[in-house]
């Protein structure tokens, strides 16, 4: 496997991703399609705050990120491997013969639109999706978010899948679970569970050899799905109510209720 592009988004959590894959492997060629606006000055600065709770709340995401991932727009500034699109356009005939005439051995995708089933088909069982979320028992968007919203911290955490037609709902590679800290917030918790999310799809890259096809994961838990519109004004309040009341709670619980809801791990990546 010596080529590989990566379909990611803009913000500071995507391009280290994308950075950090790119720099940590050698022998490999990447392309980078870039979904969304770059930033004009190539920077990324903290926003002030509004009335606005929602608005507030991706505020509070991008300045965490910022004191995360602020190293990471650096690499807009490799321009051979970026390929800049905008929003709805992933799966433009046009991207789709960029991505043909690379012929790349995988795709990954993380943070990026729906990918429709022409390309799917195209790369079978070549592109690997990351879902910040913990499949089966959560699917769609904003699954974290709404992890936290339901006092459900075990069910916090990101899955590696091999993408197909519906929504993840492809076969399981890897998962982990975010770990909490005191005095974490929803962004603290959510970036270091990125960090580690990224340091595993290296992992796995350079040991693809060693990927082991796991059994599926039964459970009688009620699968919740989720789309954008779900993560209301509501919502986004009873998320950091809920955060701050439950959070020392859930890091001193005595049983391990993690056990009552298994997750699909590589053995190599067990920590």
């Amino acid at each position: 496997m010596n080529k590989i592009i990566i379909i990611t988004s803009c913000s500071l959590r995507h391009l280290y991703f994308a950075d950090r894959v790119i720099k940590s492997l050698n022998n490999i060629y990447f392309e980078i399609i870039l979904e969304g606006d770059i930033p004009k000055n190539s920077s990324y600065e903290k926003i002030s705050f509004s009335k606005n709770i929602i608005k507030n709340h991706f505020n509070y995401r991008h300045n965490s990120e910022i004191d995360f991932f602020s190293e990471s727009y650096e690499i807009l500034q490799n321009k051979h491997i970026l390929y800049n699109i905008g929003k709805g356009k992933l799966n433009d005939d046009k991207t789709i013969d960029y991505i043909l005439d690379f012929n790349p051995n995988i795709i990954i995708t993380y943070g990026c639109s729906i990918i429709k089933p022409k390309l799917i088909s195209l790369f079978k069982n070549r592109i690997i999706n990351v879902h910040l979320g913990l499949s089966p028992y959560y699917k769609g968007a904003g699954t974290n978010f709404h992890a936290l919203v339901n006092n459900e911290f075990h069910l916090v955490g990101y899955s590696i899948i091999y993408m197909d037609e519906r929504i993840d709902t492809g076969e399981i590679i890897h998962q982990s679970r975010a770990k909490f800290l005191q005095n974490d917030t929803p962004h603290t918790a959510g970036n270091r569970l990125i960090k580690k999310m990224t340091r595993d799809m290296i992992l796995l890259i350079s040991n693809f050899k060693l990927i082991k096809q796991i059994v599926s994961i039964k459970t009688s838990y009620n699968c919740k799905y989720y789309k954008i519109k779900d993560a209301t004004e509501e919502k986004t309040i009873e998320l950091y109510e809920n955060f701050k009341i439950n959070l020392n709670a859930h890091i001193s619980k005595k049983n391990n209720i993690e056990d009552k809801f298994p997750i699909v791990e590589q053995e190599f990546l067990k920590t």
